[in-house]
């Protein structure tokens, strides 16, 4: 009867949790109500201090922004109504990896020091690779493209290197601070273009948390 009741309670806990080889990734330190954690299959509401490991989704309403710190530094501002799923925790030798479902984030990268791609943001149409600066991505779904925006400071030489999601597609843009570029489903991402100061305000404004 014992080995019978642990062998129920294993299962539940297997079938409830997150997968076993999920890292720590960072910790959430600043959440507007009505966001929430998706952990494995279980789902609650995200507060401020939560950790988030590997595989875990952030979703926020429209009423919702949320910001995560991981563990390298680099901090990570979620929109309203968005989605966004840290599939790779930061590690020395890869880069941390995010996937945007649906909205919009920004994030501020930290620079490794080595010089290689520290952050991947993925969504169903691009693949963004960061060197150290901050990007702005908003993902419409529906409509099925991503705008991304390199918003760091003008003068300080980060870049953005941007490719189709689809790898038979090839092409890649490089994205030097206040230009952007549109890349729809099944097509190379549009040539660079200049994002003007109001724009660039409004794609912070969109995805900031405050205070």
């Amino acid at each position: 009867m014992v080995k019978t009741t642990i062998a129920i309670l294993l299962l539940v806990s297997l079938a409830g949790g997150a997968p076993a080889t999920s890292r720590p990734a960072g910790r959430a330190t600043r959440v507007i109500p009505q966001v929430q954690l998706i952990h494995g299959k279980a789902k609650s509401a995200l507060s401020e201090m939560d950790p988030v490991v590997e595989n875990d989704q952030i979703q926020t309403a429209a009423g919702g922004r949320a910001r995560v710190v991981l563990w390298d530094g680099s901090i990570l501002n979620v929109g309203a109504a968005s989605q966004m799923t840290v599939k790779a925790a930061p590690a020395t030798s890869q880069p941390a990896v995010i996937e945007l479902a649906y909205g919009k984030v920004r994030a501020e990268v930290t620079k490794r020091m080595n010089g290689s791609a520290a952050f991947e943001v993925r969504t169903s149409t691009a693949v963004c690779g960061v060197l150290g600066t901050t990007l702005f991505v908003d993902h419409d779904s529906k409509k099925k493209f991503s705008h991304v925006i390199n918003i760091s400071p003008l003068d300080s030489g980060s870049q953005v290197k941007v490719r189709s999601a689809d790898p038979k597609i090839s092409g890649e843009v490089t994205l030097n601070p206040g230009q952007g570029t549109l890349v729809y489903k099944g097509k190379a991402p549009s040539p660079p273009h200049v994002m003007g100061e109001p724009d660039r305000n409004t794609a912070r404004a969109d995805t900031d948390v405050l205070p």
